[in-house]
């Protein structure tokens, strides 16, 4: 899941659920991110990077999900901090909220 601000700038909630590929995540150094063109200066020296699979699943299109729920969330801003929830957490923390995506 990938999160950041709603259509109303709600940062709470996320509706960009993605399948990963399977081929697994690859491990990059900050100077390969760099070599390779990244927009930004990465703050950290090794990076996680998985590959996503395009389109969006039927059964979560559309849906929200109030991710200041989630016991893996950490308050004080957009820190990119991943964490790990299950499927059962996160059918429990579904918005009402709707999006057209």
């Amino acid at each position: 899941m990938l999160h950041g601000p709603g259509k109303e700038g709600d940062p709470g909630h996320a509706s960009l659920l993605f399948r990963l590929s399977g081929k697994g995540p690859r491990v990059y150094s900050r100077e390969e991110l760099l070599d390779s063109g990244y927009p930004s200066s990465p703050s950290t020296s090794f990076y996680i990077v998985y590959e996503l699979l395009e389109g969006v699943d039927e059964e979560v299109r559309g849906k929200v999900w109030d991710i200041r729920s989630l016991s893996g969330y950490q308050n004080g801003g957009d820190t990119g901090e991943p964490f790990i929830v299950s499927l059962k957490e996160l059918e429990e923390v579904e918005s009402s909220k709707k999006t057209d995506l």
